[in-house]
């Protein structure tokens, strides 16, 4: 992969972390703009929270994480999305596996990265309701006196709650970067293979935790 979609991953686990505790219930942007202020807010709390970075409470952070990330996103949707077309090679219980696999990597990301989270901020600029049940929000991750673009996307689900299911920064986006990873193990390796390969990516991954 090349350096800047590497960089780039980093950006998204932090971007992740910090947006995916949304959940409301208004499709009003005002009220999505606020839900979203107010998430931010206090996912760069645990963020940066000093108590939280020390080796006794690191178990406890990466909870605190996981709560935020898994609370408010829809991790299946996402996961799915990034299979493109070639989700209809796989079986239902496939699928299973497959989004159970790609919560943990998304995690054991998070995980690798947060470590690395040095007073970035995310500041909303703009929220656009696309429809009734999708909005789309811009806004700049701010670091060292840098500016990077950012746009989060939004579905409203049957409970009439928000989840994030994508993230872009600066143009390349979270779906986007694994849809093309695992486009090209599938055009090579069946469904079975490729939960194989995706298995011992997690497992070597989270070794490194």
């Amino acid at each position: 992969m090349p350096t800047c979609k590497k960089r780039c991953l980093g950006r998204y686990a932090l971007a992740l972390i910090a947006v995916c505790g949304l959940a409301v219930a208004s499709g009003d942007e005002e009220a999505v703009r606020l839900a979203l202020d107010k998430t931010i807010d206090d996912a760069v709390s645990v963020l940066s929270d000093p108590e939280l970075k020390t080796d006794e409470m690191k178990s406890a952070r990466r909870q605190r994480v996981r709560d935020v990330l898994l609370g408010a996103t829809d991790m299946r949707r996402v996961g799915m999305l990034t299979l493109g077309p070639h989700r209809t090679r796989f079986s239902a219980g496939q699928l299973d596996a497959f989004s159970d696999l790609f919560t943990r990597l998304v995690l054991v990301t998070c995980f690798r990265h947060m470590d690395k989270y040095r007073d970035e901020d995310i500041n909303v600029l703009s929220i656009e309701l696309l429809s009734k049940n999708k909005a789309h929000a811009t806004g700049m991750i701010c670091y060292a006196g840098k500016e990077i673009p950012t746009c989060i996307s939004l579905f409203k689900n049957e409970q009439g709650v928000w989840k994030v299911y994508d993230v872009n920064v600066k143009g390349i986006g979270f779906v986007q970067n694994y849809r093309a990873q695992f486009h090209e193990l599938l055009s090579k390796h069946g469904p079975g293979d490729f939960i194989a390969h995706l298995t011992e990516r997690v497992n070597r991954n989270q070794a490194y935790l």
